[in-house]
Order: structure tokens, then C-alpha cells, then sequence
């Protein structure tokens, strides 16, 4: 099984496969990083702008700051000073060093399904292409292939999670470094996510890595149509809200709302109601059931077609 795997990543570095992933990835992180840099820019001017204007109207700035702000129709705010505020410490708080990871893990709520789709086409397709699973098959049993390939696409979806998180390091730290320099971020309050959080977020995201990653895996084994589920599920990501209550869309979305708190870009998609304990049900059911029908699909299917 060993060689199943080395054979499976080498076929990624050589056909350059990982880099192109590598590419996409980071890519998708820079955008992140980048209009995350931008909403702070813009949080923190629309607060000195209204800073200001205050201070020459001869309002009592620290009564004001004291007071909370009320939202009305029409998107009329009441005591704009604080909203203002608050809303610029949420987005200093989503671009600084200390919250890297949230910053990060929300991003991947949109990015890494795609990633995981594409990275499970990529070497289902090669063995279907090549016409090698015959041979690995014949060497190695169709349990062992399998498995093999679940192993492999962890492997590389860890190492890409690891090398976007890399990434975001470095450019969120030098956005900060940046916003800090033509901005005085003194005065507000930067709040730190709790490592509690923390790891529930990291475990999520490996999760949902995973969790897609077989979906995937299964679909492009059956139908063959691996350019078809990257785009179906690149579209889903960004755009497909929940239509209902039990459908995987609503699970996804009610497990982030629990997990994230989504200060930065990143727009979390409002959940239909549902239970804690009803949602784990149905993760356990869904996955459960995703990894049987794989496991039918590819012991089932001959690897001499």
C-alpha cells in the first residue's frame, strides 16, 4: 500500500498537478488576504471620517463612544460613532497576527471543498486515463487501491491546507503591518478567539476537506465527470443557498454558524433551523453512506475496462 501512495503523490509532483493546486490556493488566499486588508482600510476610514465630522459638529466623542448604536430601516443608524468603531475592531480583529487561523478557517469554508473536489477528480482520472488501476488492482487487490487513494488525497489536502495557511501567515502579517502604518489602530479593542475555538475550527476545516473529498472521489468513480463536479461544487461553495431543512447545504451552513464568527469578508449564508443533535445525526448518516457507496462503487466496478 506504500507504494500505491508514494506512486499517487509522485504522479501529483510530476504531472505538476500540485503545483497548479498550490497555484489556485494561494491565489484564492491572497484574494482573501487582500480585500480582508481592504474592508479594515475602508472600516477604519468610515470611522475617522465620522470621528471627524463629530468633533467639529462639538459632540462629546466619549459619550458618544459610550453609547450603543441602533440599526433602523432603511440602513439608518443611530449614534453611527460606535457602529462605526465596532465595525473596524471587527475587521482589524479578522486581518490581525493574533486571529490568523479564524481569518483563515473562514476563507476555507468557501475554498476547500473546491480543493478537495478537484484534488479527488484529479487521481481518480489519472488511473482512468492512464489505464494503470488495472495494474495496481492486479498487484495490490482492490481494498488495498482503494484505501490507498483515500490515504493519498489526505495526505495532499493536508499538505495544501498547511501550505495555504503558510501563506495567509505571511500576507495577513504584512497587510497588518501595512494597515498599522498609514492607520492608528490604538484605539480599538482587538479581541483574541479563544484556542478552544481554535480547534474546533481546525478540526472543521479538516473535516469538510475530507468529507468532500470523498464526495468527490465517489462521484468522479461512478460518472467519470470530473471537470462537471468541480464546477458544480465551485458554484454551490460560492453562491447555493440551503432549500431545506435536512439537505447537506443547511448542514454545512448551520455548522459554521456555530463555529466561525464571520468578521471578515467572508458572508456567512443564514441556516434553516435545525438541531445540533439532529445535524451530527445526519453528518454521521451522510457520511456513513458516502463511504459505502464508494466502497460498493469501486469494489464492484472491473479495472480492466
Amino acid at each position: 500500500m506504500k507504494n500505491l501512495i508514494k506512486a499517487d503523490i509522485r504522479y501529483f509532483f510530476i504531472s505538476k498537478a500540485i503545483l497548479w493546486i498550490f497555484l489556485l490556493f494561494g491565489i484564492l488566499c491572497f484574494a482573501n488576504s487582500f480585500m480582508c486588508y481592504q474592508y479594515a482600510n475602508q472600516s477604519l476610514q468610515q470611522y475617522r471620517n465620522t470621528y471627524n465630522y463629530m468633533v467639529e459638529s462639538g459632540a462629546d466623542i466619549e459619550a458618544e463612544l459610550s453609547k450603543d448604536y441602533i440599526l433602523h430601516e432603511g440602513n439608518n443608524i443611530e449614534n453611527p460613532l460606535s457602529y462605526f468603531k465596532e465595525q473596524a475592531e471587527k475587521s482589524i480583529h479578522n486581518i490581525s497576527p493574533q486571529n490568523i487561523f479564524a481569518s483563515y478557517g473562514e476563507s476555507c469554508t468557501i475554498f476547500v471543498p473546491i480543493i478537495a473536489v478537484l484534488v479527488a477528480s484529479l487521481l481518480v482520472s489519472h488511473d482512468e486515463k492512464n489505464k494503470t488501476a488495472r495494474l495496481k488492482v492486479a498487484r495490490n487487490g482492490k481494498i488495498r487501491f482503494v484505501i490507498s487513494k483515500q490515504i493519498s488525497g489526505i495526505i495532499l489536502l493536508l499538505t495544501t491546507i498547511s501550505v495555504g495557511f503558510g501563506l495567509t501567515e505571511i500576507l495577513n502579517r504584512i497587510f497588518y503591518n501595512d494597515l498599522q502604518s498609514i492607520s492608528d489602530t490604538l484605539p480599538f479593542t482587538i479581541n483574541f478567539v479563544q484556542k478552544s475555538n481554535i480547534s474546533h475550527q481546525i478540526i472543521y476545516v479538516f473535516l469538510v476537506a475530507m468529507i468532500f473529498f470523498e464526495i468527490g472521489y465517489t462521484i468522479s468513480n461512478i460518472f467519470h465527470c470530473y471537470t462537471a463536479i468541480t464546477i458544480v461544487v465551485s458554484v454551490i461553495s460560492f453562491f447555493a443557498p440551503p432549500f431545506l431543512k435536512y439537505d447537506p447545504i443547511n448542514l454545512k451552513c448551520h455548522f459554521e454558524s456555530k463555529i466561525f464568527l464571520f468578521e471578515g469578508v467572508v458572508t456567512p449564508t443564514t441556516p434553516i433551523p435545525i438541531s445540533t443533535s439532529n445535524a451530527v445525526i445526519e453528518l454521521i448518516i451522510l457520511v456513513t453512506s458516502i463511504i459505502i457507496i464508494n466502497y460498493v462503487a469501486s469494489v464492484k466496478k472491473s479495472a480492466y475496462n
